[in-house]
């Protein structure tokens, strides 16, 4: 089974100090080296939703550092804009993205990167 959260990150606006506050210092540390608030909140974000499914467990990081449990679940992260995901599943790898709309040329967009039976059916 997989399960998708999602959080708006502009929610924890009134609360960020008293939940970075009860973080570890380093933690606190590479949250406060973003520049922008946002990608703050975005970091947050990312760490209370694995902490969720975590249940205590160790963060572990790979070679790319992407982070993973040792004895799963297995989970992926992904925020834009004003949100952060994260899937879950308890037997096999999955991925999320996601990423804030921005106006544009779509249909160019969609003709660069679908395989033609991708866009038919986004199309018709």
């Amino acid at each position: 089974m997989q399960t998708i959260f999602c959080l708006n990150i502009t929610l924890l606006v009134p609360v960020f100090d008293r939940l970075v506050s009860s973080l570890s210092f380093s933690y606190q540390k590479k949250i406060y080296s973003y520049y922008n608030s946002k990608d703050r909140l975005r970091c947050l974000a990312g760490k209370l939703l694995v902490d969720h499914i975590g249940q205590g467990k160790t963060i572990l990081y790979n070679e790319y550092n992407k982070p993973f449990f040792h004895d799963g679940p297995y989970f992926n992260l992904t925020h834009s804009g004003d949100f952060a995901c994260l899937a879950v599943s308890e037997n096999s790898l999955l991925g999320i993205d996601i990423e804030k709309q921005k106006y544009g040329d779509y249909l160019a967009v969609a003709k660069a990167v679908f395989h033609p039976a991708e866009l038919n059916f986004f199309l018709y």
